[in-house]
Parts: C-alpha cells; sequence; structure tokens
C-alpha cells in the first residue's frame, strides 16, 4: 500500500504543468549587460540553448587560457621550456571545433556575436589578468606584449 500511494505522489508531482511548459522570450532586464548595451533571449528555445553552450564554452576557454599561464610560469621558474603557445593553441582548437559543432546544430548560434574574436578576447584579457598576477616588470618575463591567438 505505501509503495501504491509513493506512486501516485510521484506521478502526480511528475504532471508537467502549463507554467513549465511556458517559455519567455525578449529583451533581457539591464543587469545582462553593460550601460547602453542591449541583451535578448531568442524566440526560438534550441537556439537559447546553443548560446548557453556556446557561453559555457567561452568560459572553459579562459580556465584553459589561465591553466596554460600558470604551468608556463612554472616551467619558467623551473628553468624549463615555457610550452605557452602549444598549449593555448591546444585549448583555442578545442573551442573552435565545440563553437563549430554549435553552429552546426539545430538553429546555430545567433550573427549577432563573432564566438571566434570572442575566444580573441578572453585571450587577451586572461593575458592582462597574468601581466597583473605576475606583475609585469621591465625584462617582460611572460608578458612581453601580447600573443594574438
Amino acid at each position: 500500500m505505501k509503495t501504491l500511494l509513493l506512486l501516485l505522489a510521484v506521478l502526480l508531482l511528475a504532471q508537467p504543468s502549463a507554467e513549465a511548459a511556458k517559455y519567455t522570450y525578449g529583451l533581457l532586464p539591464d543587469v545582462f549587460t553593460l550601460p547602453g548595451e542591449k541583451a535578448y533571449v531568442p524566440a526560438d528555445r534550441n537556439m537559447l540553448n546553443n548560446e548557453m553552450k556556446a557561453s559555457k564554452e567561452v568560459v572553459r576557454l579562459g580556465i584553459s587560457f589561465e591553466k596554460c599561464f600558470a604551468k608556463a610560469a612554472k616551467n619558467f621558474s623551473k628553468g624549463k621550456a615555457l610550452g605557452l603557445e602549444t598549449c593555448l593553441g591546444r585549448a583555442r582548437a578545442r573551442y573552435e571545433a565545440k563553437v563549430s559543432v554549435l553552429e552546426s546544430r539545430g538553429p546555430g548560434l545567433p550573427t549577432c556575436t563573432d564566438y571566434r574574436a570572442l575566444g580573441n578576447q578572453v585571450g587577451l584579457i586572461v593575458q592582462a589578468v597574468n601581466a597583473s598576477t605576475f606583475c609585469a616588470s621591465a625584462s617582460g618575463a611572460l608578458v612581453d606584449g601580447p600573443i594574438l591567438y
């Protein structure tokens, strides 16, 4: 009897409601952007899913780039070859492959965002953070001008 009641309770709670199926799209609140900019949730739910996955890939790219710089700094401290360009290249190639998959899936990605250019911006931001983290010096150890991704 307990099993039957539990099963009925689960079935009743698992029923999809009209509220759960609702999808709202349009202009997002200002908290999503910088002053003067606008951000939108697309009318196509699949495009939103692709955008969210692409956003996660941008973050993963930044993390991968940071790991590359940290490893290169450690290698430098041990007198080893940096291996920075190779590491950054691998991270960028993985990112490019994932963005290409998202572009080809379903409705793709919105044309208002150039995800490859965004990858370049992430690389420059991470490099700038590392310049502050490792305190750029006149000798330019590891921060001697931008590396173009």
